[in-house]
């Protein structure tokens, strides 16, 4: 929806109208749920590894640059539904070099092309969170015990080029 402004030589009016604008068409902020704030530790400064060894982090070369600023990393991914995100409250982020050898792409001759090879992501990681549900809902009249609450380290790995999920990792042993 537009809003047909007429621009005056008062920047107030102006400034005016393109707000009642905005709240009148919905486009006053960004869609989807409101986001905890989150916490950005800078690049990371000790190699690291999840997900028992196959997602492994480098400390990012001085020479590389993220292309989208962490914030939005972070909002648009999150609000959208893109990452696996904790809602309840905000990440921890750093900027890291990653390698991913759990997944990937077969080749011809079997080997595994890993999924992500140093690439310069965001690593958005939240602790003792609630693990989501594993396996196959119970059936109808089952008398079989709920499974104990865990908590979990959830990851997820963002391309600080693009801006697009790359990985999401839950686990209680990451």
């Amino acid at each position: 929806m537009w809003c047909n402004v007429e621009v005056t030589p008062r920047p107030y009016r102006f400034a005016l109208v393109l707000t009642v604008c905005a709240v009148m068409t919905g486009c006053a902020g960004p869609s989807g749920p409101v986001l905890p704030q989150a916490t950005y530790a800078g690049p990371l400064t000790t190699p690291a590894g999840y997900d028992n060894g196959t997602v492994m982090l480098a400390v990012p070369s001085p020479t590389r640059f993220a292309a989208v600023p962490w914030s939005d990393a972070y909002a648009v991914n999150c609000r959208s539904g893109d990452a696996v995100c904790d809602l309840s409250r905000g990440p921890t982020i750093v900027l890291a070099e990653a390698t991913v050898t759990s997944a990937g792409h077969a080749r011809p001759d079997g080997s595994l092309e890993p999924l992500v090879k140093d690439a310069l992501v965001y690593v958005l990681e939240w602790t003792d969170v609630p693990c989501g549900p594993v396996g196959p809902a119970p059936s109808p009249g089952s008398t079989a015990a709920p499974q104990p609450d865990a908590t979990c380290t959830l990851i997820t790995l963002i391309d600080a080029g693009t801006g697009r999920v790359l990985l999401s990792v839950e686990g209680t042993d990451i």
